[in-house]
């Protein structure tokens, strides 16, 4: 998951910037303006015949509802979805309400929670986050602590790249973290969790105080604390958090830096006990995306020479003392904004041009590639992400254009199909 992406230009060729966990918007995606304002007319007609017959509506399908059910709100449109295993996950978005909420145009955070593979929904409380004008996607995260039967203990996140809400029970209250203490400005980057420790890459300070860093805390406990010794001075040379992480059991690795500066490259496989610095997986005119295996095995995608709706990309594997091979070339087609490894170790990448959402697939180790999705009229795929070598989810599309859609595999990546929260 990486937290680098490349801005949109008018000229709709990209160039390199820095990103954060909440994307910005890709080269290729351009903002379907037409289409923004007939979401927002349909919308309004929604609400407008959904208020008068809201009491009606309400008593006619309490009775067809289970207990503690809930369903989306009108106008809900979902930014990001975690899930922690295929049968537990999240989604949050936002839905249009009056008064006023504290994004634009009216819309309230909505959080969403099932426990039964999105069969039944519930709806729990969503921190007061707003959508940012320099990110698109609000970003949702959370993890349990393997094993941890008796206490199920449990941590949350929800970022829009400038802030940074957690939850440490289940979603019933939330607070605001200020990981970098006074220092200013904050971007929060990539987030990822092993079976006991949350990560998060964040880029704060200013003049000589700039730094981009990983913060870590255990699943479950408010103790964050950054991580001793995996740091980059000065951003790398960029304003936003610029960096990668991927783990997966007790392995995690970390890149930090900046498309066209150098990069570092970290790897640890107990947890975070102990790190080791090795050669970085990318050149310096490549974006890296990492992805880990159930094995340990680290991938790297390494994503350049940005152009209309396309982008080279390389797949590449550390071997042997840790140094990184290429495997494979994933299909051009579309701007990398996504990266995600099964268990099993099938690399999945997610792109976009031309509002078209795509996701490439390899089943041979990153060899040979297959287009697995493409679906027009969305925008970028976020949130890729594996929970188990069928299972697997992904958000396509804008939120704040009311384009997204939520998208699951139950086959390892070769077909993906759309579905509803709520």
């Amino acid at each position: 998951m990486s937290t680098r992406r490349w801005s949109r230009a008018s000229s709709q060729v990209a160039s390199p910037a820095a990103g954060s966990a909440a994307r910005s918007r890709p080269d290729g995606a351009r903002r379907p303006r037409a289409r923004t304002l007939s979401a927002l007319v349909l919308t309004a007609l929604l609400i407008a015949f959904t208020v008068p017959l809201a009491g009606a509506g309400a008593r006619a399908s309490a009775a067809a509802k289970a207990p503690g059910r809930s369903v989306a709100p009108p106008g809900f449109s979902p930014s990001s979805t975690s899930w922690t295993t295929p049968r537990d996950g999240w989604v949050f978005g936002y839905s249009v309400c009056w008064p006023s909420g504290p994004g634009p145009g009216g819309q309230c955070p909505v959080l969403l929670h099932t426990t039964d593979g999105g069969a039944r929904w519930t709806r729990v409380p969503a921190p007061p986050v707003r959508s940012s004008p320099s990110h698109d996607q609000v970003r949702v995260v959370f993890a349990q602590r393997f094993g941890d039967f008796a206490h199920r203990r449990s941590i949350g996140l929800v970022t829009n790249g400038l802030e940074l809400y957690a939850t440490y029970d289940g979603g019933r209250t939330w607070r605001a973290e200020q990981l970098a203490g006074a220092r200013t400005p904050v971007y929060v980057g990539d987030i990822a969790a092993t079976h006991r420790t949350a990560y998060v890459v964040l880029a704060s300070g200013s003049g000589q105080d700039k730094r981009t860093e990983v913060f870590r805390t255990p699943i479950g406990e408010r103790a964050w604390a950054a991580v001793p010794g995996i740091r980059l001075a000065d951003n790398g040379g960029g304003v936003y958090a610029s960096g990668s992480l991927a783990a997966r059991g007790s392995s995690v690795a970390v890149s930090l830096g900046q498309v066209f500066s150098p990069t570092r490259y970290w790897t640890s496989s107990d947890d975070g006990r102990a790190w080791t610095s090795r050669s970085a997986p990318c050149r310096q005119e490549a974006s890296t995306d990492l992805g880990l295996s159930g094995a340990g095995d680290v991938y790297a995608l390494c994503s350049f020479n940005p152009g209309r709706g396309r982008m080279d990309k390389d797949v590449r594997l550390a071997g042997e003392g840790g140094t990184f091979t290429t495997v494979g070339t994933a299909p051009a087609t579309g701007i990398t904004t996504g990266f995600a490894v099964s268990p099993h170790g099938t690399p999945a990448v997610g792109a976009t041009g031309g509002d078209e959402s795509f996701v490439h697939a390899s089943f041979d180790g990153g060899r040979s590639w297959q287009t697995t999705m493409a679906v027009p009229e969305r925008g970028p795929v976020y949130d890729l992400a594996f929970t188990d070598d069928l299972h697997g989810t992904l958000v396509a599309g804008y939120a704040d254009l009311h384009t997204s859609q939520l998208f699951r595999t139950d086959d390892g990546g070769r077909t993906w199909e759309p579905f509803t929260a709520g």
